[in-house]
């Protein structure tokens, strides 16, 4: 006689799977990630000040604008996703969350990372984290 599953196992076995699948992703690019890859693109590429100053305190070398680019592959964004959510409950004391980030891939061996609905508690301004390609935390700003 063959084994029979309940479909109550079967229904949570699929919702479990839905929810990790979709939990935390690269967001469409949209205005605001074209507004965060001009952002730190400048941030790369522009030697006029006060764009060194702020390169050097991201840590992140110059470079060519065009190696600023969208990354979009389902399990670098969930690593990242990950990473930030990490670092904005370290940094700003938040819960942990399921994230959907904009995620720009800064040379070879960098990636920025912001989430478009995250604002820092009672301002305007969202939180850039740059992490190393281990997804070890370089730096941050607001913006």
């Amino acid at each position: 006689m063959p084994t029979r599953i309940p479909w109550y196992a079967l229904a949570l076995v699929l919702v479990v799977t839905a929810t990790r699948a979709s939990a935390q992703s690269c967001a469409a690019q949209d205005d605001q990630a074209t507004r965060l890859r001009a952002q730190v693109s400048k941030v790369v590429s522009n030697p006029e000040p006060p764009w060194p100053t702020v390169r050097d305190s991201t840590r992140i070398p110059m470079m060519d604008a065009s190696l600023v680019t969208f990354e979009t592959k389902a399990t670098v964004c969930k690593k990242a996703a990950e990473a930030y959510d990490r670092e904005i409950q370290r940094l700003h004391g938040t819960p942990p969350t399921n994230r959907t980030i904009h995620l720009l891939k800064v040379g070879s061996s960098n990636y920025a990372a912001s989430d478009p609905n995250y604002y820092v508690a009672g301002s305007e301004w969202g939180t850039v984290i740059f992490f190393t390609s281990n997804w070890s935390f370089v730096s941050a700003f607001t913006r």
